[in-house]
């Protein structure tokens, strides 16, 4: 089962998967998981060709009391150069959304010189950790983290409690420390 259904199963009963990669052994791609119905989901593909399949998971949440939510999963490119394009194209993504509806983006953005705070400002976006604590959290290598790759921005929204998890168990559950917040609508 992979793990994404798995912790569905366990945790919240909406999922979308967008698979970017497929292997002999299997595949890779961007979750969301959710407590609340996922009404339409869409994985565009941001691939620099010749290199590792990448997307966007954009998600349309069903909140109670809001018409819409947008929630946009990321896994970007370990070159810098690729990254400020797939940055562009989900701020491409991001102009299409209706302006005053919240938007959440999270994932691994690989993005240790941050870069990306720069380029999804002029988007509307801000970062969850900068916002209340002055920088990106640390979350590589997840068993000793150094590393700020990963990131929680949000618009026409804000945050409480954005906490970096990097005790066991979850350091040993993937080589990158997970990120949670409460986002306020």
């Amino acid at each position: 089962m992979p793990q994404y259904e798995y912790l569905a199963d366990t945790l919240w009963p909406d999922f979308a998967y967008g698979r970017n990669a497929v292997y002999p052994q299997g595949d890779h791609g961007n979750a969301l998981l959710s407590r609340y119905p996922i009404v339409q989901y869409d994985n565009k593909d941001i691939s620099i060709p010749d290199n590792e399949k990448r997307g966007l998971l954009h998600c349309q949440l069903d909140v109670p009391g809001h018409e819409g939510v947008h929630a946009v999963c990321v896994h970007l490119g370990l070159r810098q150069k690729h990254r400020f394009e797939q940055l562009n194209g989900l701020c491409q993504l991001l102009e299409t959304l209706p302006d005053e509806e919240p938007v959440i983006v999270a994932g691994d953005f690989n993005d240790w010189r941050r870069q990306a705070d720069r380029v999804l400002a002029d988007c509307g976006l801000c970062e969850a950790f900068v916002q209340h604590q002055g920088r990106p959290a640390k979350t590589f290598p997840a068993r000793w983290p150094l590393v700020r790759l990963d990131r929680i921005y949000i618009r026409h929204a804000s945050v409480r409690n954005p906490q970096a998890l990097f005790r066991k168990p979850w350091s040993h559950l993937s080589d990158h420390v997970p990120l949670i917040a409460e986002i306020c609508l």
